[in-house]
């Protein structure tokens, strides 16, 4: 059963302790909870950090409009406005390009169709939600978490697989009732995901790797200065060693005829958005960790619209297909999003003369047999 969060991220419309949205983002952090959060604009702008920090977590970003106006009070002009000018302030703070996730105020609008008109024209659709639970009313008894965690849980059974929850970040409600929900749900079979995640989650089937193909760069070696370009610009120090050039000529490695390493380019069309690499001992660590994912990046305006999950699911089949297991990453700063995909963290190290963490995850290969140690 797979459930959906999403948590509308907003000034709060009652007294609540300010820091509750970090609060809520560690319990998701602890519990390796994937949720989806619509943005309002003006709060975006104002919790720049934080608003990274729901990237960096590997949760997926919406636009929640910037006034959080209900968008039948406005006209078409005035409900672009507020949409487009939220899109510039979360794209610019987070990197993050929202579309094609919307949430109406409150839902207002969601079944208008000069709103959805609107909406459509700027790349966006609405999504709903399937359980509400009421957090925003915050009766503040003393019983008032366990209604909510059991109006959730409850709600969620009801639906069955793919449930979209309505829970908001401002409310101590909330933060007091979000680990019961995630304990129980979980215990109850739940697997949780972003809206992303959920076929006809906007009322269709599209998501937004619709249209994405995955190849081999043998199959398309054009793609390699784009690539090599990205990798200068995410983790580019200006030595020569970390040069466009420098990547350029090391992925040079994956056009040749050897088994590893494969790197795997996404597609949008003839455009490369994202890429990943199945390698033979990436980093020194220890004497049996041989096969490492790495060099996993998205183009900067595409990302938060799962392609890099597409990516390293699709070179964990490469893996799969060819026996090699278990696989290995690091990463300085994207260990929950890994968690998400089933990584397990291992330890702290040091890689690349920086802080990093090294993770592990066991895939079994598609005949039973027994998985390869080495790469030949």
């Amino acid at each position: 059963m797979r459930v959906a969060l999403t948590i509308d991220t907003e000034f709060g419309g009652l007294p609540a302790v300010q820091d509750n949205p970090v609060r809520l983002l560690d319990i998701l952090s602890e519990r390796s909870v994937r949720a989806t959060f619509f943005v309002q604009g003006r709060w975006a702008g104002a919790h720049p950090d934080l608003t990274r920090r729901i990237r960096d977590d590997g949760h997926l970003i919406g636009n929640h409009s910037y006034y959080h106006t209900p968008a039948t009070m406005l006209t078409p002009s005035g409900l672009r406005t507020t949409v487009a000018r939220a899109h510039e302030v979360i794209t610019s703070v987070s990197g993050v390009d929202p579309r094609p996730w919307f949430r109406c105020p409150n839902g207002d609008g969601a079944g208008d169709p000069a709103v959805l008109a609107v909406l459509r024209e700027l790349g966006y659709r609405h999504v709903g939600w399937d359980v509400e639970p009421r957090d925003w009313a915050d009766r503040r008894g003393g019983d008032w978490p366990a209604a909510v965690a059991e109006s959730t849980v409850e709600g969620c059974r009801r639906h069955g697989d793919g449930a979209r929850v309505l829970l908001h970040s401002w409310p101590d409600v909330t933060v007091a009732a979000l680990p019961a929900i995630v304990e129980r749900l979980a215990a109850a079979g739940a697997r949780f995901v972003g809206v992303d995640e959920l076929e006809g989650a906007l009322g269709g089937s599209t998501i937004p790797t619709a249209g994405l193909t995955i190849g081999d760069l043998r199959e398309c070696p054009d793609a390699l200065p784009a690539l090599a370009g990205w990798f200068s610009l995410a983790w580019g120090d200006g030595t020569p060693e970390r040069s466009a050039a420098s990547y350029a000529a090391q992925l040079e490695a994956c056009l040749g005829d050897d088994a590893l390493p494969v790197c795997l380019v996404g597609l949008l069309g003839d455009e490369p958005v994202a890429t990943a690499t199945l390698k033979f001992r990436e980093i020194e660590y220890a004497a049996d960790a041989d096969f490492w994912i790495g060099w996993v990046c998205v183009r900067h305006d595409m990302r938060g619209r799962g392609l890099g999950r597409a990516l390293v699911e699709a070179v964990e089949a490469v893996a799969t297909g060819r026996g090699l297991s278990p696989l290995y990453l690091h990463t300085p700063e994207k260990e929950t999003f890994y968690a998400h995909l089933g990584w397990t963290t291992l330890e702290r190290a040091i890689a690349d003369g920086g802080p990093t963490t090294v993770m592990t995850k066991t895939v079994a290969p598609l005949d039973g047999t027994p998985s390869r140690t080495s790469a030949g």
